[in-house]
This record gives structure tokens, C-alpha cells and sequence, in this order.
């Protein structure tokens, strides 16, 4: 077996024949799900704040 054969770091390296690592693919999946999560969370969160601003008959004072 040659050096190329044993070396590691030679797979690594990006090539026009290469593909996304899973590593990189599963990241990007999981900051997409973080974005997600907190869209949701924020519209949660401002519909919390309207419902109670409109059932407060003091208007916030």
C-alpha cells in the first residue's frame, strides 16, 4: 500500500468530485431547526404579549 493509500488527511481536502460530509449536512440541518424553533418561539411569544395587552382594561397602567 502506498502513501496515499494510508494517508487520512488526503480525503479531507475538497475536490470537484467531492461531496458534503455528513457532519456539515447534519450542522446545517440542525441550525435550520434552531431557526425554526425560535421563529416559532418569537410568534408564540408576541401573540402571548398581544392577548394579554387586549385583556388588560387599564391598558397597561
Amino acid at each position: 500500500m502506498g502513501v496515499d493509500g494510508i494517508n487520512v488527511m488526503a480525503r479531507n481536502f475538497v475536490s470537484s468530485d467531492s461531496q458534503e460530509s455528513k457532519y456539515s449536512k447534519a450542522r446545517q440541518v440542525a441550525a435550520e431547526a434552531r431557526g425554526q424553533m425560535a421563529n416559532r418561539q418569537n410568534s408564540l411569544l408576541a401573540a402571548g404579549m398581544a392577548a394579554c395587552a387586549a385583556a388588560d382594561p387599564d391598558g397597561g397602567i
